[in-house]
C-alpha cells in the first residue's frame, strides 16, 4: 500500500542533537564509526542473564541540572522521558532558529516519535524470577535484580510514569505550543514524525518544528520484544539507548538542506516486498525530481538491507556509498533514523561520508566505518518497522 504525499512548499531541515553512548553530539559519534570505536556497556544485573548480548550500548542518565527541572519530578520520570527531555535540551541550546522571538510559540511545533506509550506492569513470571534472584546475595558493588527493579519502576508505576507525557514536557520547558504530534513504537516512527512535520511546515501550519526520537531504555522486559520479532537472532540488533533530534524550518539559512523528497507505504505481501520498495523509492526521487543516479549517499535502517538492491535497479551508482549503521552503533529503535540523518546532514556540511555496508544483517562486522570525501548533494535514508512500515526521505543541499 502506497501513501502518495506531496509538500506544498520546500521546508528545511537543520542539524539538531545526537545523544547516545559515543557521546552527546554528531561530531563525536562520527569519529567513534571512523575510528572502529564502540562504546559498549555490560549489562547491569543477574536479570539480563538470559540475554544472547553480553555488551549493549547505553548511556548515562541525565540528572537534574542536565535536564533542567525540579529534582522531585525526576522520582517519577523514566529513563526514556529523560533521554527524550535531555535530548530536547541539546537541540534547542545548539539551533538559534528554536529560540528566535520574532516567531511566535504557536508557530514552533512538536513531533516525537516514542519507543512505548505506557510500558505494561511487569509479567508475574518476571516478578518471580526477580524474587527468586533476589534471595541471592549479590557481589559488592554490584546492584541486585530487585533493587535494579525497584529503581527503574517508580512509585504508582502506570499512573506516574511519563513517557507518554514526554511532549508536554517538552513543550512547556521550551515553549512550543503548535502543531505537535507523538509516534509509537518502532523505528519508522521518527520518519513519520518527519514527514508529518515536513508537511505541517509546507502548508503553513507551523513556522519551525522540532522532530525527535527516543530509543527504549534497555530493561529486563525489552528481551520479550526483541524474542517477539525475532530481533534477538539478529547480532547487529544489540540493544543501543539514545535520542536524536532534528529542527525543520520554513526559513533557508545559508548552506540549507531541504526535505526535497520522501514517502511512505506498507509492505503488505512479503512476495511481493521488492515491487513495493522500489515504488516507494521511485516515489520519493519523483518528488525530489532527481533520479536514482543523482543519489550521492544512502542511509538505510532496520531494513536488513532489503532496499538496497530496489535502488541498485531504479539505476543507482553500483559504487554508491552506504553505510549501514546498526553494526557499529546498535539498534535504537525510533532514535536511529534521526541519529542517521544527523550524520548525513554533517556529511552533507563537511562533503564526506562513511561506508559500512551490511551485506548479510545475520553478521555483525564491528570494524570501522570508512570514511571519505567526496561531493554531496542528495542523500536518501529510510527506515522500516517489522509490521512492513516502509518510509524514505531525501535530502538535498538545496531546495529543488
Amino acid at each position: 500500500m502506497i501513501k502518495t504525499e506531496n509538500k506544498r512548499a520546500p521546508v528545511f531541515v537543520e542539524p539538531g542533537s545526537v545523544y547516545c553512548s559515543a557521546g552527546n553530539n554528531v561530531s563525536a559519534l562520527w569519529q567513534a564509526l571512523a575510528n572502529g570505536q564502540q562504546h559498549l556497556s555490560a549489562l547491569p544485573c543477574p536479570a539480563y542473564d538470559t540475554w544472547p548480548w553480553p555488551q549493549v550500548f547505553m548511556v548515562e542518565e541525565p540528572g537534574a541540572s542536565e535536564l533542567g527541572v525540579d529534582r522531585k519530578i525526576l522520582r517519577t520520570m523514566e529513563k526514556q522521558a529523560k533521554m527524550a527531555l535531555y535530548g530536547a535540551a541539546l537541540a534547542v541550546q545548539q539551533v538559534e532558529t528554536l529560540s528566535n522571538k520574532s516567531i511566535g510559540s504557536a508557530r514552533k511545533g512538536l513531533y516525537l516519535a516514542l519507543p512505548t506509550v505506557d510500558e505494561s506492569v511487569p509479567p508475574w513470571s518476571l516478578l518471580e524470577t526477580l524474587h527468586e534472584v533476589s534471595a541471592t546475595p549479590a557481589q559488592p558493588k554490584e546492584l541486585s535484580s530487585s533493587e535494579f527493579l525497584q529503581r527503574e519502576i517508580p512509585a504508582f508505576f502506570g499512573l506516574s510514569t511519563l513517557n507518554s507525557n514526554a511532549c508536554a514536557h517538552i513543550s512547556a520547558c521550551f515553549d512550543l505550543t503548535g502543531a505537535m504530534g507523538a509516534y509509537s513504537p518502532f523505528a519508522d516512527a521518527a520518519f513519520q514524525a518527519l514527514i508529518d512535520a515536513t508537511g505541517a511546515i509546507a502548508q503553513g501550519e507551523n513556522t519551525v518544528a522540532l522532530v525527535g526520537g527516543v530509543s527504549p531504555k534497555v530493561n529486563p522486559q525489552l528481551l520479550l520484544q526483541y524474542e517477539h520479532w525475532g530481533w534477538d537472532k539478529i547480532p547487529a540488533f544489540t540493544p543501543a539507548e539514545g535520542s536524536s533530534f532534528v529542527v525543520l524550518t520554513a526559513n533557508k539559512n545559508p548552506g540549507a538542506v531541504c526535505v526535497s523528497g520522501f514517502a511512505r507505504g506498507f509492505i503488505c505481501n512479503c512476495a511481493d516486498a521488492s515491487g513495493t520498495y522500489q515504488q516507494l523509492l521511485a516515489q520519493a526521487l519523483s518528488n525530489a525530481n532527481i533520479t536514482a543516479a543523482d543519489i550521492d549517499w544512502f542511509l538505510p535502517f532496520a531494513t536488513g538491507g532489503k532496499d538496497i538492491q530496489a535502488l541498485f535497479t531504479l539505476g543507482a551508482n553500483a559504487s554508491l556509498p552506504i553505510l549501514s549503521s546498526e553494526s557499529c552503533m546498535g539498534f535504537s529503535g525510533a532514535a536511529g533514523p534521526l541519529i542517521n540523518l544527523n550524520l548525513a546532514l554533517h556529511g552533507l556540511q563537511q562533503q564526506k561520508y562513511l561506508v559500512k555496508a551490511l551485506n548479510d544483517i545475520n553478521e555483525q562486522n564491528n570494524s570501522n566505518a570508512q570514511e571519505n570525501a567526496g561531493a554531496l548533494r542528495h542523500v536518501a535514508l529510510s527506515a522500516a518497522g517489522p509490521e512492513g512500515q516502509y518510509l524514505v526521505v531525501i535530502l538535498s543541499r538545496e531546495a529543488i
